[in-house]
């Protein structure tokens, strides 16, 4: 049981536009789960946002439960010799900062992936929903990279980026245009597309123009 619990502005953001009885369950839910781990029995839109919310949460408890844990005595000695770390510090780090769990969850470090950790998770469900799931746990530490890079690093732009391409039906995440873009960007080594990307984003426009297509037939 816990005394404490940590509140993110992505949770507020994420449900004060629903009704209040809506954001009473969902704050319910927060805190029954965050301070007791019960997890509460809700349906609808209250159910799809804590959905979304659980991950960090679930991260924030296993923290704390690590924190309790008795550190184990040292055997051996201070002065012994670490091993060499290989390739340069910021290498080392990037391993540490941007991990993906076998759940497809991140494990957060920083800022960055704490405020984002809800639009990751509704990119994830978007890529399975599309048939499209990350084949390998690296491909989706892959695309988080990507999108850091794509983003500079700033929470809110990521968020943009991912709603971007959820909004165009695009598998792959591309810089951030706007309401006025027309192809997505791609990030390489001298700054142009390779020709398997191009087709990627061909086939991307199409799945959107079909999408739209579609939702065009049903609302008339």
């Amino acid at each position: 049981m816990r005394d404490s619990a940590i509140i993110y502005r992505s949770f507020y953001e994420a449900i004060h536009e629903h009704s209040d009885e809506i954001q009473a369950e969902i704050w319910r839910a927060i805190c029954e789960y965050s301070f007791d781990k019960k997890e509460a029995n809700l349906t609808g839109v209250s159910k799809s946002i804590f959905t979304l919310i659980k991950p960090q949460l679930a991260a924030n408890i296993k923290r704390f439960e690590n924190g309790k844990k008795e550190k184990k005595k040292q055997t051996v000695s201070k002065t012994k010799a670490k091993p060499k770390q290989v390739g340069s510090k910021g290498e080392a780090n990037k391993n540490v900062n941007a991990n993906v769990n076998p759940n497809g969850e991140l494990e957060l470090e920083s800022e960055f992936e704490i405020s984002i950790s809800i639009s990751w998770e509704r990119w994830l469900k978007f890529r399975s929903d599309i048939k499209k799931p990350f084949k390998s746990e690296d491909s989706k530490l892959l695309c988080f990279e990507k999108l850091k890079t794509l983003s500079g690093g700033s929470p809110k732009l990521a968020e943009r980026i991912i709603l971007q391409s959820i909004e165009n039906g695009w598998q792959g995440l591309f810089e951030y245009k706007g309401s006025t873009a027309t192809q997505p960007a791609y990030v390489s080594g001298v700054g142009s597309a390779s020709s398997e990307q191009l087709a990627e984003f061909q086939a991307e426009q199409k799945r959107a123009a079909e999408a739209r297509e579609r939702r065009k037939q049903l609302e008339s």
